[in-house]
């Protein structure tokens, strides 16, 4: 009876045949090139979930890279600016991961309550103080401490290797590093990651003495988010240094296939990946804030504010300092001013600048009215062979004297690409470029806490487009022009006369710590009483912003400039779903990178970094293999051997 029941069966089985309109009749070359081409990203993960075949097709690496390369509706996150990210070089799960974080992301911002996708975290093996990502995300750069917070570092992680994150690159400090800046750019010829940072040190060696002995705290114990005593005299230093990309790589190889030891042993054989740069020092009456760096005049800057009013600029392939001396408008020359925060304009070879203007004092020192804030662009004029003062006019300007005192002013990232960007993304801008002209840079976005009332404070300054007559080309003896018309020029510039302003009330009892960002901002919450720079965190929230509804020739289309007028109801503090939402955890510092949605939190005392994504990606288990199911060999690139890799045959 079993052996004719098992008859029967295999029978059955070789009876079954394959459906005349079935999608499985056809070859696996024509599945990809007559059927998934033609899905977007949403129906080829539908498709995935019919049938193993299916599952490992819609891996396929050229599948992904035509996609991403008729990707033009949403931005790409950033890539390092190398060969290594072209389409020759990526794997398929790489390009995947690039638009499932875009467009994941993009949805997800769009619930009223964004969803954390995952949360892991990873052993920094050190305590960290300090971080900052790279843009995009492949690189966590962060201040390092020991246990006992006596010996500082700066260490550069790798986040996008297989496996947990890993420190493969560590430079030692004098004292802790501060406001870190980190940026893709070209240094020498090679494409490099560029570090800025801020460390301060006694300015009295009596004063270094006494630290040394425990009489009075480390200079690296002072807070970087309060103000410091006034009789607490500081020096401060401004450094920058660079790493190529090259050996980075290199380090991130060995690291995913080495074990601690022995990846140690081999990057012990190579040079250090560090050289310095630059370093600008200042005395206790001339305190350095907000370092900021980006690409101007085809060369990398670094630029500081130096207090009261003062910009410094440093070419970081060489050459002298400029400087910049911030006037202020003739009705407020005689009050107390100060900048507060800077970010250089590339696309306009400008700095833009936030001063603090106190009103007059009362009879107790105190400023009998809150201040003004004006905010300006100043012009850059590319570093020569001698040292520049510059004491420009006061031009492109606004003043606003109803925001209250504000702290905690900073500015968004600009996310502007590096020059010589060889990656696909770059590829893709560079295409656009010289198909529809210069890409509208992003609005310039200024976040502040209002401490005489408990808000946050949100002002956007959009770009605006101008279109240039260039002057006609003279007209050669041989031809004759007649009824040319002069060309044109598009350029964007910021106005700063047409501004929107947003303000919260933030709730009662609670500080809030800000993670400046373009479209999606963080806030951080704390008690009201927790002024020390490891505060309970309680909660950190979204800054939902419902204004934008598109983007056009004119950068972002917003919500008021339809309806003409501003309405503070499309920009409001959201909640997350999961993740951070409840954090409750004392926190040492917060990194956010809006790209890719990741939040980065390192916990107080401790070297346990939690990780928050915000945008899905493919997955791995602790072996390396791809989840849920391992895949086979049907993704291998020697399927399509017709299909090249470069732009032209992708886009065919």
């Amino acid at each position: 009876m079993i052996l004719r029941g098992l008859s029967d069966f295999f029978q059955r089985l070789a009876k079954r045949t394959i459906k005349k309109n079935s999608l499985d009749r056809l070859p696996n070359d024509v599945i990809l090139e007559g059927v998934m081409s033609h899905l977007d990203i949403w129906d080829i993960l539908a498709l995935r979930q019919v049938s193993k075949r299916f599952y490992e097709l819609s891996y396929h690496a050229w599948l992904w890279k035509r996609m991403l390369l008729h990707t033009t509706d949403i931005p790409l996150p950033p890539l390092p600016p190398t060969s290594r990210h072209t389409p020759p070089r990526m794997s398929g799960i790489e390009a995947e991961a690039l638009l499932c974080r875009a467009y994941s992301l993009d949805l997800n911002w769009r619930r009223r309550s964004p969803q954390c996708f995952d949360e892991w975290e990873f052993d920094a093996f050190y305590h960290i103080v300090e971080m900052a990502p790279s843009p995009g995300g492949h690189h966590l750069v962060a201040c390092l401490t020991d246990p006992e917070y006596k010996r500082y570092s700066i260490g550069v992680y790798a986040m996008s290797i297989l496996g947990p994150p890993r420190l493969i690159a560590r430079l030692k400090t004098e004292t802790k590093a501060y406001g870190i800046r980190v940026k893709y750019a070209t240094i020498k010829g090679e494409k490099s990651l560029v570090i800025a940072f801020l460390q301060r040190e006694y300015y009295h060696a009596s004063d270094k003495y006494k630290a040394n002995k425990g009489f009075i705290p480390q200079v690296s114990e002072l807070s970087t988010y309060h103000e410091i005593d006034p009789d607490v005299k500081l020096k401060y230093q401004c450094t920058a240094v660079y790493a190529s990309l090259a050996d980075l790589e290199l380090l991130s190889d060995m690291a995913q296939t080495s074990g601690y030891a022995e990846f140690v042993a081999k990057a012990r054989r190579f040079p250090p990946p560090f050289h310095n740069l630059v370093s600008i020092r200042s005395g206790p009456d001339h305190r350095l804030v907000c370092p900021d760096l980006e690409e101007m005049f085809d060369s990398a800057y670094l630029a500081v504010a130096k207090w009261p009013r003062s910009v410094l600029l440093k070419r970081l392939d060489g050459g002298p300092l400029i400087t910049i001396v911030c006037p202020v408008a003739d009705d407020f020359v005689e009050q107390p001013h100060c900048i507060k925060a800077i970010k250089l304009l590339p696309s306009e070879n400008k700095v833009f600048v936030v001063q603090e203007l106190h009103g007059p004092a009362d009879g107790l020192g105190h400023a009998s009215i809150p201040p003004t804030y004006v905010f300006a662009t100043h012009r850059v004029i590319p570093a020569g062979d001698a040292p520049v003062l510059i004491s420009p006019q006061l031009e492109v300007h606004t003043c606003m004297n109803d925001l209250g005192h504000l702290t905690q002013i900073g500015i968004a990232d600009l996310n502007v690409p590096p020059r010589n960007d060889e990656s696909i993304v770059g590829q893709i801008l560079q295409e656009r470029t010289t198909n529809q002209g210069p890409q509208p840079p992003l609005p310039i976005c200024v976040y502040a806490y209002r401490a005489s009332d408990a808000g946050l404070v949100h002002i956007r300054f959009p770009p605006k487009r101008v279109v240039l007559q260039m002057p006609p080309t003279p007209p050669t003896p041989a031809v004759a022009i007649q009824g040319v018309e002069p060309e044109q020029m598009v350029a964007y510039t910021y106005p700063l006369g047409r501004t929107w302003t947003f303000e919260f009330d933030i709730f009662f009892n609670h500080r809030i710590r800000i993670l400046p960002a373009i479209v999606r901002p963080l806030i951080c919450l704390s008690p009201w009483d927790d002024i020390s720079d490891t505060p309970l965190v309680t909660a950190i929230r979204p800054v939902i912003d419902r204004s934008i509804v598109g983007r056009a020739d004119d950068g972002y289309v917003y919500q008021d400039e339809l309806d003409g007028e501003c309405r503070d109801a499309t920009v409001y503090v959201g909640h997350f779903q999961g993740g951070p939402g409840d954090l409750n955890t004392h926190v040492s510092t917060c990194a956010w990178d809006e790209t890719i949605g990741r939040l980065i939190v390192a916990e107080a005392k401790s070297g346990l970094v939690r990780v928050y994504d915000f945008a899905s990606a493919p997955k791995f288990d602790d072996e390396d293999q791809l989840l849920p199911v391992p895949l086979r060999s049907i993704p291998d690139p020697t399927l399509l051997p017709s299909v090249g890799e470069d732009i032209a045959s992708m886009r065919s």
